[in-house]
């Protein structure tokens, strides 16, 4: 079953669960901001907002960017819906409309408890990207929309994972990478130097998190990616 693998990847993660923000609750945490210097929207005085294509195009580009240069490609994607207002069945068909997905090859029910305390019933979308075709452009591109006025629907709800104990999410203008602390020397230190080049080709930020430790966000740093690290 899938939710049974997404749950043993999070329990090797080290985490009981999903919990948000996901940067600050993964035993080890690294993400970029894949905003850029273009403006959002074409005009904030203009009565209705229009996003500004040029700026969609940018964070695609770095997410997706970010995505290859991955250490290993996802093989599960899980997105969460919320059929608080529509029935999953209408849910799943936007969700597959928007990201060019095929049926998934698994859902479940299930209930979310917010930081509140508070309930929602949820359904979990899951595929096995081994066995489907799968465009993560399409769907990194949504995730973008949805957090500067499109549909909201794949906003904090989407990660991809496996193999290995890692768990990618995008939201917030930020792409999120988990990891295990057994990997943090290893393989997040091995992707942050040795795969800059791949990203992208400007002063960038990145924050990098690791809990009980001394790492946190607010030693995030300016990196600049226009030199191979370590020269």
């Amino acid at each position: 079953m899938l939710a049974k693998r997404f749950e043993d990847i999070l329990h090797n993660l080290g985490m009981t669960g999903l919990e948000h923000p996901l940067f600050y609750h993964a035993p080890v945490g690294i993400r970029f901001e894949i905003g850029g210097e273009e403006p959002i929207y074409l005009d904030r005085r203009a009565a209705k907002l229009r996003t500004n294509p040029a700026y969609v195009q940018e964070a695609l580009d770095r997410a997706a960017a970010i995505y290859r240069a991955l250490p290993a490609v996802p093989n599960l994607l899980r997105i969460d819906g919320y059929p608080d207002e529509e029935p999953a069945e209408s849910l799943l068909a936007v969700i597959r409309q928007r990201a060019g997905l095929p049926a998934p090859n698994e859902q479940l029910p299930a209930t979310e408890l917010d930081e509140d305390g508070d309930t929602h019933a949820q359904v979990q979308f899951y595929w096995d990207l081994s066995k489907t075709s799968f465009q993560p452009e399409l769907l990194l591109r949504e995730i973008i929309l949805g957090d500067i006025g499109g549909w909201n629907g794949f906003v904090s709800s989407v990660y991809l994972t496996g193999p290995g104990p890692f768990l990618y999410h995008l939201t917030g203008g930020w792409m999120c990478w988990a990891a295990h602390r057994s990997c943090y020397c290893r393989s997040i230190i091995n992707f942050m130097t040795g795969f800059w080049n791949t990203i992208w080709r400007r002063l960038t930020r990145s924050s990098l998190w690791q809990k009980n430790d001394r790492i946190t966000e607010k030693e995030a740093s300016l990196w600049d990616l226009t030199s191979t690290p370590g020269r």
